[in-house]
Formats: structure tokens, C-alpha cells, sequence
């Protein structure tokens, strides 16, 4: 199955709007986005409080696993603080051993969360990525297997392939300030709209530099946040995000690595998430929300258990 969906508005007439001034639509989603996650945060803080508490007393594994094989993207999003013009990373990529070990790790574990394989990069600049999806599901077949890619490499072979691979979820981030599909993106669903197959792919028109979520106050086109938000954030609760340098960052949002819970190549999963570090933050947002961890009290997301991300 592959549809077509707008990320914020799935409106025809912010559609139309950017055909005629791409500016004006940005600002109008920008200002229904801000709308939104006020509604949101007011409505979910003592819920997140709430599911917080919960974690403590059951002490469960991660259920979010984003496994980043090469770090780096081939897009220029005014959003992204790893976007291709300001990326302060240094390259790395990961070794095809670093990953089938984190693969039979998660096997070991019966794992049946969701596996994205990329985090903040774009994972189609990897070529090993599609025989990296076969064996992640030839070893963790009740995982849900997902991707997420900005479609610029996507070809209509590459396309075949992933619907063979076992992957669950394909989520092609369709930038362009016209919400217009880029022309290789268009043939993918010009070929394959009427026909039904088991990958789900999900095409999402975004605007390139639009204003967002601060990410940890690290987004290049956003300030941090003028004000410590009162409530916790269960993204470091329920992710674990792995590197292509093999660090382990707090949550999805860390994108620049400013804190590092472990190294997969030295520890097992379950040694870096229930080690004394990332317990240690974990009470330090429980006790004081935000106030202590730098990247925390900077940012301007809050996620729930069942909603993770909010921007």
C-alpha cells in the first residue's frame, strides 16, 4: 500500500496556498503547529507525569530502537542541526559486525518494539541498508521494521527491494516548498498506487524550512526554549537511539551526541539502559522535570508513551 498524507494539516487548502506562496503557507502550519502543541502539552503533562511513575515501578526495557548506520543526510533543512551544510559530526559509519550485533542483542532479547534503522540521517546514503533490514528480520520477525527517508535516492528498484525485505513501515519525507512530489517520488506512486503489497509506505508532503520543534534548543532555525516546560518528556523513558559511532545518545533529539549513555560495542543493550547513568538522568527528570539535564531544559517537546512525537 503507498498514500499520499500531509504531516500537519492534511489540508487541501494549505496545499493549494503553497502552490501560490510557499512563504505564507510556512507561516500559517508554523503557527497551527505552535497551536497544537500548546493543546497538547496542557492536555498531556499530567500524563506523562503519570506513565513516568509507571516506569519506575515496572522498570521496563526500551520499546523505540533507532539504529544509525552512517551519519549523514543529503538535505539542507533549515530545521536540522545535522543538516547537509552544518554538520559539526564527524563521519562514521558503522561496521556491518557493530550491527548484527546489535540485531542478535535485540534477538536475544525477543524483542517487539519498533526497529527504525536511521536516526538522524538519511539512510538510503548507506547501501548496505536493504541487506541490514533482511537480517534485522530474518532475526526479529515481531519487531515492527521501519524507515524513514527523505526519497531523494529512492529508485523504483530500491523500492522493489524494500517491498521484498520484510520492512513494515516506509515513510518517504517529501520536502518541497510546493508540496509538489519530487519527480522520482511521483513515478514510485504513479506505479504503485492502484496495486496492493504489504509494505506500508506513507508519502509526507513537508515544507523544506519550515519552523519546528527546537530539538533540544540544537535546531539551527529555533532558540531554546525562553522557559523550563513544567512537565517531563518520555522520550528518554522509552528510546534508545544508537549512533553510527556506536554511542548510545539520551533520546532522539540528542542528534549531536552532547550526551552518551554507553557504547554498543563494549556493553549490551541492557547493561547501557539500566546502567547508572542513564538511571541516574532518568530520577533527575522524575524529581525536577528538566531543571538538570542541559539538553532537557533547553527543549520545547513533550511525548507520551503512545504519542512520541509531537512536531
Amino acid at each position: 500500500m503507498i498514500r499520499i498524507t500531509d504531516s500537519n494539516t492534511n489540508n487541501f487548502l494549505i496545499r493549494n496556498l503553497a502552490l501560490v506562496s510557499p512563504f505564507f503557507a510556512k507561516v500559517v502550519i508554523t503557527f497551527l503547529l505552535k497551536v497544537r502543541f500548546f493543546a497538547l502539552w496542557r492536555s498531556t503533562a499530567k500524563k506523562v507525569e503519570d506513565q513516568v511513575e509507571e516506569f519506575f515501578e515496572t522498570m521496563p526495557l526500551f520499546n523505540c530502537v533507532e539504529i544509525e548506520t552512517i551519519n549523514r543526510c543529503n538535505l539542507t533543512c533549515s530545521f536540522c542541526p545535522v543538516n547537509r551544510n552544518s554538520d559539526p559530526r564527524p563521519l562514521a559509519r558503522m561496521s556491518e559486525n557493530t550491527f548484527r550485533k546489535i540485531i542478535d542483542n535485540l534477538a536475544s532479547l525477543n524483542f517487539s518494539g519498533a526497529i527504525s534503522y536511521f536516526s538522524n540521517n538519511e539512510p538510503l546514503l548507506d547501501n548496505r541498508i536493504i541487506e541490514f533490514v533482511k537480517y534485522g528480520v530474518s532475526k526479529i520477525p515481531n519487531a515492527r521494521h521501519q524507515i524513514f527517508s527523505n526519497g531523494i535516492l529512492l529508485t523504483e528498484d530500491k523500492f522493489s527491494e524494500f517491498i521484498n525485505s520484510g520492512l513494515n513501515y516506509f515513510r518517504i519525507d517529501n520536502y518541497n516548498d510546493k508540496l509538489k512530489l519530487s519527480p522520482n517520488v511521483k513515478k514510485i506512486y504513479d506505479k504503485y498506487k492502484n496495486e496492493r503489497f504489504p509494505l506500508d509506505c506513507e508519502i509526507v508532503l513537508r515544507f523544506i524550512n519550515q519552523t519546528l520543534s527546537n530539538r533540544g534548543g540544537t535546531a539551527p532555525n529555533m532558540l531554546k526554549a525562553k522557559k523550563i516546560l513544567k512537565a517531563p518528556c518520555y522520550f528518554p523513558f522509552q528510546q534508545l537511539i544508537i549512533r553510527a559511532d556506536c554511542g548510545v545518545s539520551l533520546c532522539c533529539n540528542d542528534a549531536l551526541g552532547k550526551i552518551t549513555l554507553g557504547n554498543v560495542e563494549e556493553q549490551t543493550l541492557e547493561e547501557i539502559w539500566f546502567g547508572q547513568k542513564h538511571l541516574n538522568i532518568l530520577k533527575s527528570i522524575r524529581e525536577n522535570q528538566r531543571n538538570d539535564i542541559e539538553i532537557c531544559k533547553k527543549c520545547d517537546i513533550i511525548a507520551t508513551k503512545e504519542w512520541l512525537v509531537l512536531y
